[in-house]
């Protein structure tokens, strides 16, 4: 796995697992220690990080540090079999993985009978 793509994946997952604990970019700041930018930066995958870091970011989000640790991808097939677009972030290709195998729930027009 390539680094800048290394650390987009971990960033949407320090992103996500901040979000599950309902803390803002700011309080997860607050609990490291560094400015609320500099999560930004994590998030995004634009700020590499040190080992000792990632430690305290898991323990910050009451993970363990190898639940922030993205999978190997290298030489495996997009989850859904499919080949995916160039240039999608780690979240756009988990989004889109879930809506071609269904995992993501369907928006329907109300039907005209809702309409009324």
């Amino acid at each position: 796995m390539d680094t800048p793509r290394l650390y987009q994946e971990l960033g949407a997952l320090i992103r996500r697992r901040r979000r599950t604990l309902e803390y803002t970019q700011a309080d997860l700041a607050a609990r490291l220690g560094i400015s609320r930018g500099a999560v930004a930066n994590i998030e995004a995958g634009r700020q590499n990080m040190l080992l000792h870091q990632l430690y305290r970011i898991a323990e910050a989000l009451e993970l363990e540090v190898h639940e922030l640790l993205p999978p190997n991808t290298k030489d495996q097939a997009s989850p859904t079999g499919l080949p995916m677009p160039e240039g999608l972030t780690a979240e756009q290709e988990a989004q889109l993985a879930r809506v071609i195998t269904g995992q993501a729930p369907m928006r329907t027009s109300p039907t005209k009978e809702q309409k009324k």
